[in-house]
């Protein structure tokens, strides 16, 4: 997603309005506001990814975990895997 909305950012949307009704309509509120959507869809989606790759390390770290039935070799890597 982030690669096309910044590969569509500077294309006029009139250019495939009636080929392609609903994707006009996403261009427009994609790059509404002179661009600041894009900019602000990039800092949610930036924010958003550093928050799950936070949250999955702290998961992933306690060394008293419950295996809750899996094997300790997935728990093994996946915690040098997110270290």
């Amino acid at each position: 997603m982030q690669v096309a909305i910044l590969a569509l950012e500077h294309t006029p949307g009139e250019s495939f309005r009636a080929a392609a009704p609903r994707a006009f309509e996403s261009h427009k509120l994609a790059t509404g506001q002179m661009g600041l959507n894009v900019q602000r869809f990039l800092v949610g989606r930036q924010f958003f990814v550093v928050f799950v790759v936070f949250l999955c390390a702290q998961l992933t770290t306690y060394p008293d975990m419950p295996t809750l039935g899996v094997p300790n070799i997935f728990f093994i890597i996946v915690r040098s895997g997110l270290n």
